[in-house]
C-alpha cells in the first residue's frame, strides 16, 4: 500500500486522504483493533486506486490531445496509451504510470523535433528570399517570432502555430518561385547561373507544405 502512495505522489495524484486512512489503520493495528485496521486499509486502498486510475486517464487524454501533430510517429504513442490503458485495467498502476512517462518524453522529443524542422524551414525561405531580392518582411517576422519560442524552449507553441507557419510559408514559396523562374527566363537556359537557379527552384517546391506534404 505505501509502494502505491509513493507511486500516486510522483505521478503528480492528491493521495492525502488514502494516507490518512492508512496512518489511522496502523493506530488501530497497534490498539489490536484489528477489524477496524482491515476495515481502513481496505478503504485506503481503493480509494487509492480510484484516484490513481482517475490521475492516469488525465494524463492518456493529454497525451491523446498530442496524437494530430505526431503525424507518422503517432503510431508509437498509440502503442503506449493502449499499453497503460490495459495496464489500468489489470491494476498494475506501476505499469500504467511507467508507459505513461515515456509517452510523455516520445512526445516531448517528437515536438522539439517538428519545431526545429517548421524554424529551419522558415531560416532556410528567409536566406533564399534575401538571395533573390524577394519581399522577406512578413516570413522574417514569423521565423523570428518562432525561433524565440524554440531558444526559450517552447517548442509547443511552435507547433500549435504551424498553421500560421505553412501559410507564410507557402506564400512565400510561390512567391519565390516566380523569382526563380523569371530569373531562369532572363538569363537563358544555359549557363551555370541558370543551372543553379533551377536547383533554387527545387529546394524552394521542397520547402512548401504541398512540396513537402504535412506529414498528418
Amino acid at each position: 500500500m505505501e509502494f502505491v502512495l509513493t507511486l500516486g505522489e510522483q505521478a503528480g495524484a492528491d493521495l492525502s486522504e488514502p494516507s490518512k486512512l492508512l496512518q489511522e489503520a496502523i493506530f488501530a493495528t497497534k490498539a489490536d483493533e484489528h477489524r477496524k485496521a482491515l476495515q481502513l486499509a481496505g478503504d485506503a486502498e481503493a480509494k487509492a486506486e480510484r484516484i490513481l486510475s482517475e490521475r492516469a486517464a488525465e494524463m492518456i487524454a493529454a497525451l491523446r490531445g498530442s496524437l494530430p501533430h505526431l503525424g507518422d510517429d503517432a503510431g508509437s504513442l498509440k502503442a503506449l496509451l493502449n499499453r497503460a490503458d490495459a495496464s489500468i485495467a489489470s491494476r498494475d498502476f506501476e505499469d500504467t504510470f511507467r508507459a505513461l512517462s515515456e509517452g510523455e518524453k516520445f512526445v516531448e522529443i517528437q515536438i522539439h523535433t517538428h519545431a526545429e524542422e517548421i524554424v529551419g524551414d522558415l531560416a532556410l525561405a528567409v536566406r533564399m528570399g534575401v538571395d533573390l531580392g524577394a519581399k522577406v518582411a512578413p516570413l522574417e517576422a514569423v521565423h523570428r517570432e518562432l525561433n524565440g519560442f524554440l531558444s526559450r524552449g517552447q517548442a509547443g507553441d511552435i507547433v500549435a502555430a504551424r498553421e500560421k507557419a505553412r501559410a507564410t510559408l507557402a506564400s512565400a514559396s510561390e512567391e519565390l518561385t516566380v523569382f526563380v523562374r523569371a530569373r531562369i527566363t532572363d538569363r537563358g537556359p544555359r549557363g551555370n547561373l541558370a543551372r543553379g537557379h533551377r536547383g533554387l527552384a527545387a529546394e524552394v517546391m521542397a520547402l512548401s507544405p504541398r512540396g513537402r506534404g504535412t506529414g498528418e
